[in-house]
């Protein structure tokens, strides 16, 4: 079977180092599987000259994200991926041991805020993104507070490149890429799903025409306790939003400082979008 190699990378609400991280996201794999059954790929560790561990995801032959063909499959495919997510919320994070670290709301918040406010700064060195960096610092001068939910085990980035799928029966295989999970507020997880599924992403898990029956499975699921909708949603859905679009946009300038035009354009339309969302 063909491995995919990815490289261990951290997001800053870890706080984990790295050289013990690739033993801790398996462990996590082990207790999400054997214990919640959530669907996780094996993992095997490996020595390199340049990487001391790399992780190896085995993906079964033949298993890929599914793209719908039809109204009916991408229906199957909503429904699969909400009640899959609702599964991974519904999983008591403190149940997973020390491998995730919850500091509490406040702290949690804060380390986000403040990263969004770092990568804003260095973004603020570009003349075009001049805009995006205003708008930017207004949506975090209006940071939410602590949400009024449970804290969760959350993803972090749960989109159509890390689910595998079931071309076939579009049901969930696998669910990859843990290392931007955290305890947290399940919005976060759902405002990248919602904001994809929006902006039309080729990574999308949804279209947007499927969003409300996403959204009922979810809650009917999970209950309203990680709720997707109410007044609170309106100031988090910015602030998540800036969580999935600055990081990202910092990146792909400083990769192509000569050809990031095109991912500019695209992160004024995903701000676009998530100023007039939910």
């Amino acid at each position: 079977m063909p491995a995919v190699v990815k490289r261990t990378t951290l997001h800053p609400c870890l706080n984990v180092p790295s050289d013990v991280f690739p033993r801790d996201e398996a462990a996590l794999y082990g207790l999400l599987d054997d214990q919640h059954d959530i669907p996780t790929p094996s993992v095997r560790h490996t020595a390199s000259g340049v990487h001391e561990r790399e992780l190896h995801l085995e993906v079964v032959e033949g298993i890929s994200v599914a793209r719908a063909r039809n109204p009916e499959t991408r229906r199957a495919l909503a429904v699969s991926t909400s009640q899959q997510l609702a599964a991974i919320h519904s999983v008591d994070p403190y149940s997973l041991g020390s491998w995730l670290r919850w500091p509490g709301w406040k702290a949690w918040r804060e380390t986000l805020h403040l990263w969004l406010l770092d990568v804003t700064r260095q973004l603020g060195a570009y003349p075009c993104c001049r805009d995006i960096v205003a708008t930017s610092r207004e949506w975090l001068a209006s940071l939410p507070t602590a949400p009024r939910t449970a804290p969760a085990l959350v993803h972090g980035d749960f989109n159509g490149t890390n689910v595998v799928v079931n071309e076939l029966t579009c049901s969930t295989c696998a669910i990859l890429d843990w290392d931007w999970a955290t305890i947290g507020d399940p919005c976060l997880d759902l405002v990248k799903i919602s904001l994809e599924a929006r902006a039309l992403s080729p990574a999308r898990l949804i279209d947007p025409v499927d969003w409300p029956l996403f959204q009922f499975e979810y809650e009917n699921a999970v209950g309203l306790r990680h709720s997707a909708t109410g007044a609170r949603l309106s100031l988090t859905y910015r602030f998540y939003s800036l969580v999935q679009i600055l990081p990202y946009l910092l990146a792909s300038i400083l990769q192509l400082p000569g050809g990031s035009e095109p991912y500019v354009e695209m992160a004024r339309c995903l701000m676009d979008i998530a100023r007039d969302a939910p």
